[in-house]
């Protein structure tokens, strides 16, 4: 196990008989991959070992694979899409490009969901009460990017949705600080 967590044996001896002392969260990470933890694992040794949660990085989405493809597919009459926790729509299938937005005709930058909430006039003319549908997606928005530790990613989209929406008093509800 040391070996795969690129520790030394008598260390990760010494951790496990809680000798060792105070590990990293650099050490503890690579222990908690050596050993394949689940994210609630990884989470238990963290406040076991450092007395805190790990802290959150974002991480890219995965490609859409062939499989999960053919499942979009599958759904020829339910629109239906896959996107990231910045809100990036990465596969769609048939039906959602019919519904919703052909976002095979959009550039990748250009298939957010909160952008096309905040910047395209259909769709807010679509939404029977703009008022809440903003407000949730707003704080939907803020959760999805806080949980998935994105905030460095979607600042240059909220700063850019801020700026083209000076009037809208939801869109400043994205830079406030979130409480850690």
């Amino acid at each position: 196990m040391a070996q795969r967590a690129s520790i030394s044996a008598a260390w990760y001896t010494w951790l496990e008989q809680g000798r060792g002392g105070n590990p990293s969260a650099d050490v503890l990470d690579r222990i908690a991959r050596a050993l394949m933890l689940t994210e609630v694992e990884r989470e238990h040794v963290f406040l076991l070992g450092l007395g805190h949660p790990p802290e959150v990085r974002y991480r890219g989405g995965d490609p859409i694979t062939p499989r999960l493809q053919c499942l979009l597919e599958a759904l020829p009459h339910r629109p239906a899409i896959v996107r990231t926790a910045t809100w990036d729509v990465v596969a769609w299938n048939r039906a959602a490009s019919v519904v919703l937005t052909d976002y095979g005709s959009l550039p990748p930058e250009q298939r957010n969901i909160l952008r096309m909430i905040f910047s395209d006039s259909r769709i807010r003319a679509a939404q029977l009460d703009w008022e809440s549908v903003a407000r949730f997606v707003v704080s939907a928005f803020r959760i999805d990017a806080a949980r998935a530790g994105a905030d460095a990613e979607v600042a240059p989209l909220v700063d850019e949705l801020c700026r083209s929406n000076r009037r809208d008093s939801r869109l400043r509800r994205l830079t406030q600080t979130r409480p850690r």
